[in-house]
């Protein structure tokens, strides 16, 4: 004799097949939900990483931008109020005209998140307002250093040096010196008054003055780029 299939025992099959696909389906997101809680984790981390070592050198690169700027103003105040200075002074101070700080990020997660679209995860106001003002110093910053390269190999500071035969005249510190910018020919050699007198030209002072300002607009950047990593970090370290 075979079972009587009943409605009640149809309904209560259909039941624990819909349970079980219910229940399924309850897995398969909880265990997508854990996956991507992994995952955002892990990118959190890895940019957490990135911007630490960001800001890293970000403060080393201000350090060396205060210094040449303050080693710049200190120069052409000395030249133009006639302030005594020996010249192994001068030229060390004149030395930071030449000088490029070359700050890099390293920002290898967060781009490789942009391409892959990886930032999905991340839904924070404060975290996209201070991404954009970091590169907003940071699109800054790059111009003014292109300025600077461009200045010192065809602009300004390339007619400094031609007009003195070779930055070695403006940076000598001492006899000793033997590195390649302290060797020049001894006919070009000038004395202190000789390099005051030259550096008051209209156009040498304006050159150094130019190369004064482009140095102070790449630690403004730099300046700005660090407040911005640090509203990134708090942001990143509050998500996880």
């Amino acid at each position: 004799m075979t079972d009587k299939v009943t409605p009640i025992r149809l309904a209560l099959e259909g039941l624990v097949i819909v349970g079980s696909i219910l229940l399924a389906f309850a897995i398969d997101a909880a265990w997508d939900n854990y996956q991507g809680s992994q995952t955002r984790a892990v990118l959190l981390a890895s940019l957490i990483d990135d911007f630490e070592v960001t800001q890293e050198r970000l403060n080393s690169s201000i350090e060396t931008a205060q210094s040449h700027h303050r080693n710049n103003t200190r120069f052409l105040k000395i030249i133009s109020s006639g302030a005594p200075a020996t010249r192994d002074e001068l030229g060390a101070l004149a030395s930071s005209f030449v000088a490029w700080e070359g700050f890099e990020p390293a920002l290898s997660t967060y781009d490789s998140a942009v391409g892959q679209d990886g930032l999905a995860s991340i839904h924070s106001v404060g975290f996209s307002r201070a991404i954009a003002q970091f590169y907003q110093h940071k699109i800054f910053h790059d111009l003014h250093n292109e300025i600077f390269l461009e200045m010192y190999y065809q602009g300004s500071l390339h007619n400094i040096q031609r007009e003195l035969g070779s930055f070695g005249v403006l940076l000598r510190s001492d006899d000793s010196c033997s590195a390649p910018s302290c060797i020049f020919p001894q006919e070009l050699d000038l004395t202190t008054d000789q390099l005051r007198a030259m550096v008051l030209q209209p156009k040498i002072y304006a050159g150094f003055e130019s190369t004064r300002i482009i140095q102070a607009n790449l630690l403004a950047s730099l300046e700005g780029m660090n407040e911005a990593v640090t509203d990134i970090l708090i942001e990143l370290k509050s998500m996880r």
